[in-house]
C-alpha cells in the first residue's frame, strides 16, 4: 500500500486558489494581482491607488447587475423581481469576495510598511475607530529601509 502526501492547506493556498478562480473574469485577475500581496510591504502610493481602483471594479460589477436585473425585470420580462433581487444580491456577495480578501492583505501588508503586525487591521473594523484608522495609515510613512516584513517598497520602485 502506497501513502499519498498531501500538502497542508494553508491560508496562503486558499488564497492562491481564490485569485486563480476570480482571475477569469474581466478586471479581476488584476485586482487579485494587486490586492492580493501575500509577503512584504507596500507604501503609501500604492495601497491608495490599489485600494482606490479594486473599489471602483467591484462599483462597475455592482451596477452591471443592477443594470442586468433591470432589463431582464421590466424590459425582457424574463425572471420576476423577486429572483433578480436574488441574482443581483447573489453576484455582489460573490464580487465582494475578492475584494475583502484583498483588503485584508493590502491593508496587511501597508501595516507591514510601518513596521506594525497585520493583526492591527482589526481596528478598521471598529466603527468610527476606522475612518481614523484608515486615515492615520494613508498619512503614516513607512519604514526607512528594511524591516522584520520585508525590504522598503519606495527603494524597489526606484531601483525598476
Amino acid at each position: 500500500m502506497t501513502e499519498t502526501s498531501a500538502k497542508p492547506c494553508t491560508w496562503r493556498s486558499i488564497v492562491q486558489k481564490i485569485a486563480r478562480a476570480y482571475s477569469v473574469l474581466p478586471y479581476m485577475g488584476w485586482l487579485t494581482n494587486h490586492l492580493f500581496v501575500l509577503d512584504g510591504r507596500v507604501s503609501r502610493w500604492e495601497f491608495f491607488k490599489n485600494s482606490s481602483l479594486a473599489t471602483f471594479i467591484c462599483l462597475a460589477y455592482f451596477l452591471l447587475s443592477c443594470i442586468l436585473a433591470y432589463i431582464s425585470t421590466d424590459i425582457f420580462h424574463l425572471v420576476s423581481e423577486t429572483t433578480a433581487v436574488i441574482l443581483g444580491f447573489a453576484s455582489c456577495v460573490v464580487i465582494y469576495i475578492p475584494l475583502f480578501i484583498g483588503n485584508i492583505l493590502i491593508m496587511r501588508a501597508r501595516l507591514h510598511d510601518v513596521n506594525a503586525s497585520g493583526w492591527w487591521y482589526f481596528l478598521s473594523i471598529i466603527p468610527y475607530v476606522h475612518i481614523v484608522f484608515d486615515i492615520a495609515i494613508l498619512l503614516i510613512p513607512g519604514t526607512k529601509g528594511a524591516n522584520q516584513y520585508g525590504e522598503d517598497p519606495l527603494v524597489s520602485e526606484k531601483s525598476l
